[in-house]
Order: structure tokens, then sequence, then C-alpha cells
């Protein structure tokens, strides 16, 4: 039950995070566009309120650290014998990877993210981008890169979102295998 709200804190944290720098993303496309149109009074209160959302994300994950800190302090408890026994939580659930087949060919990379490209490589760029899909907020598919907060990879003129968890990942690439008729198999398997 206790790890259960722990990690449903954890979550909101997360969430909460995420949420703001999308708001963050948003405020400084919003200050672009006035700064192309001349409206200086708006770029600068739009700029005052994105260092004001900063230092609050910087708050926000302040908190979530003091939180994960906290979860993993050690407690105490006796045994039989009443000898005190050392008990210590992990929030991190054990790495985990993608092992993805597409058409018979099994793609298996050391990481999640790495697999994930390659999936995306194979089943063809450019079809994946006509497609239109989002991940963390962003486009999945971009010729420029996030300056946001996202991780990306490079192939060749594309960026990559890998900005997710390994199991969105694995959604959004049984989604894309469905969307483009391509038979695929994704799988989240434990890290070595």
């Amino acid at each position: 039950m206790q790890t259960n709200i722990n990690n449903t804190v954890t979550c909101k944290f997360n969430e909460i995070i995420h949420s703001l720098n999308y708001f963050f993303d948003d405020i400084k496309i919003a200050c672009a566009e006035a700064s192309l149109e001349g409206d200086f009074k708006l770029v600068a209160k739009l700029s005052n309120d994105s260092l004001k959302i900063q230092e609050t994300i910087k708050e926000v994950m302040r908190l979530s650290n003091s939180w994960s800190k906290c979860l993993a302090k050690p407690t105490h408890d006796k045994n039989n014998q009443g000898n005190e026994i050392k008990k210590t939580y992990s929030t991190k659930k054990p790495p985990t990877r993608l092992s993805v087949t597409i058409a018979g060919k099994q793609i298996l990379e050391k990481k999640a993210a790495d697999t994930f490209v390659s999936a995306i490589e194979h089943m063809g760029i450019e079809r994946v981008y006509k497609l239109s899909k989002n991940l963390s907020g962003i486009p999945l598919l971009s010729k420029v890169q996030s300056t946001g907060y996202h991780t990306q990879k490079q192939s060749g003129s594309w960026y990559i979102t890998t900005h997710s968890s390994t199991k969105n990942m694995k959604i959004l690439l049984e989604e894309i295998g469905r969307s483009l008729r391509i038979p695929i198999q994704v799988k989240i398997v434990k890290r070595d």
C-alpha cells in the first residue's frame, strides 16, 4: 500500500514538471511570435512569466528530489530476537529496454531509446512522419531540434523524440505499426 502511494506521489510530481515544461514551451513560442509582430511590451511580460515558470519548475524538481530521498532512507525494524535490521526501499524500477520484431526482424539495442529509434528508421522515417505523432508534448519527428528539456536522437536530418517511458514508447510503436499496417511485436524486457 505504502509503495503505491509513494509511486503515485512520484508520478504526480513528474506530471506537474511535464505540464510546467509544456507550458514553458508555449510561452517561448508566444514570445517569439510577439517579437516577430513587434509587440515588445508583450515580449517583456512573457519573458518575465517564463522566468517565474523556470523558478517554479526548479522548486517542484527540488521537492520531487527531496521526496525521493525521503523514500530511499533506510528504516529500522526488529527481528524475532529483538535485534534491529535495516530495511531500504527504492522507488526506482529495474531498468528495462525494448525488443521489437518487425516483419520477422528483431531489433534489440542496449537502451529502449536506441531500439525505439531503430524501429522507426526500419519502418521508414518519412512514412512515420506523415502520421503526425507526438511524444511528450512535441512532434515525434522533426527537422528542427527541440530547444526544451526533451531528449532527442538524430537520424540523418531528422530528430526523433525519445523523451518518454519505455511503456509509452511500446504503445506508440504499436500504434505506428497498426497505422502503417506493418506487422510489429513490441515487448518490454529487463536490461542486463
